[in-house]
């Protein structure tokens, strides 16, 4: 039922220290580069938060959430990617039924508001990136580049992942056949500039020493999108040599779509709420509750 849904939502921007593992084991955590949802079964330190959210509002604020309207690129097709893999690796966070209706009216809002806006994705910003360069090397296989792959796959552009995490490896080989596969290792002082004319695009929490590090040592000019969120590292400190975009750059590049958007934000809310509302009902009214819901 919806009266036991409760969330614990954390700005990073607000807590940029928040420190993860005071809670976790105790609660189901969803993390997104923005903001920390708690899907809590007992209260934390009311210290550590920016709001929570009960009932029906706890269900208007996730659905908010997974349609893309509290993402600074609003109406960002990676969120909904990112909760249903949270969803896939803690089923028991939110019951199914509560889970697929969530999906289900994300899928109906977007289709309604957001529609014909795909420029909105990280993916299409990369696309558009990616044809004036010979090689494009996606730093990270997690669910940012699992987004982008799919929209720049047909691109002219030589294709390259690399990732620490080898279990992502079987999944885009068999997806991208096409698409390099290589593992990202940090590299030293001494190695030498390879690879001329490439777009770099960071997919991954990395840290920012690393990054600067590799990209120096390993790329002699590169346009570099940097797509991490401010409490994975400040902005990298290149040289001319390379174009540099941290995420704040890419919002800014795309602000003529996301104004338009924004006027859009106060009906589709109201819509959300009348969904939330509705949803809230059909639990109250069943007998059965949620498992009899179509």
């Amino acid at each position: 039922m919806l009266s036991s849904l409760k969330l614990i939502h954390i700005c990073h921007s607000e807590f940029p220290e928040f420190d993860l593992d005071k809670i976790r084991g105790k609660h189901f955590v969803w993390q997104t580069c923005l903001r920390t949802i708690i899907f809590n079964q007992e209260e934390i330190d009311q210290s550590y938060y920016t709001s929570n959210y009960n009932g029906e509002d706890a269900y208007k604020f996730l659905l908010e959430v997974i349609c893309g309207l509290h993402s600074k690129m609003i109406g960002e097709t990676e969120i909904i990617a990112q909760f249903k893999q949270f969803i896939k690796n803690n089923p028991h966070a939110l019951t199914q039924k509560v889970s697929n209706k969530l999906i289900q009216n994300s899928k109906s809002i977007r289709n309604k508001y957001l529609s014909g806006y795909g420029g909105q994705s990280y993916g299409s910003y990369v696309y558009s990136a990616s044809k004036e360069y010979d090689n494009v090397v996606i730093l990270g296989a997690g669910s940012l580049a699992q987004e982008i792959l799919p929209i720049i796959k047909s691109s002219q552009s030589s294709i390259t992942v690399k990732t620490k995490c080898p279990e992502n490896y079987d999944y885009l080989k068999d997806k991208y056949p096409h698409i390099a596969l290589e593992k990202f290792k940090d590299v030293s002082q001494d190695s030498q500039n390879t690879v001329n004319n490439a777009l770099i695009v960071i997919a991954a929490p990395i840290k920012s020493e690393v990054l600067e590090r590799y990209i120096l040592t390993k790329y002699k000019s590169a346009k570099v999108l940097d797509m991490r969120a401010a409490i994975n590292g400040p902005t990298l400190n290149l040289s001319k040599t390379y174009q540099y975009q941290c995420l704040n750059d890419i919002f800014d590049a795309l602000s003529s779509t996301h104004l338009k958007l924004k006027k859009r934000i106060p009906t589709i809310k109201q819509d959300i709420s009348i969904i939330a509302k509705k949803c809230n009902s059909y639990v109250i009214q069943s007998p059965y509750g949620w498992d009899d819901l179509c």
